[in-house]
């Protein structure tokens, strides 16, 4: 992501029950990559089965407790998340991935 300068990686409600992937086995895809990956700051964003997508961050040096503080969540200075209600992720025409409000 430019706008940070990180990574970042979406998970759709489809490619979770395509895949018979369970909510609990993505709750440490973060930490995971965060060990895995050489980038600063890195987000998980998926779709809940509740309809809202819920992001989770890492990073070694920006306080992402503030980031996610911002956006109504919460969290340690490394290690934060935040949930976007009522809204889903979109790919669009440009291979770039959105989170869109739901109707």
């Amino acid at each position: 992501n430019e706008e940070i300068g990180g990574l970042v990686t979406c998970i759709t409600r489809a490619d979770i029950e395509t895949h018979n992937v369970h909510d609990d086995e993505i709750d440490g895809l973060s930490n995971f990559l965060s060990l895995m990956t050489d980038t600063d700051f890195l987000a998980v964003m998926r779709e809940t089965k509740e309809g809202h997508v819920k992001v989770s961050m890492r990073s070694s040096s920006k306080d992402v407790a503030k980031m996610a503080k911002e956006k109504g969540g919460g969290g340690h200075e490394r290690a934060a998340g935040y949930t976007i209600t009522n809204s889903l992720l979109v790919c669009g025409n440009d291979g770039c991935w959105a989170v869109e409000k739901r109707v």
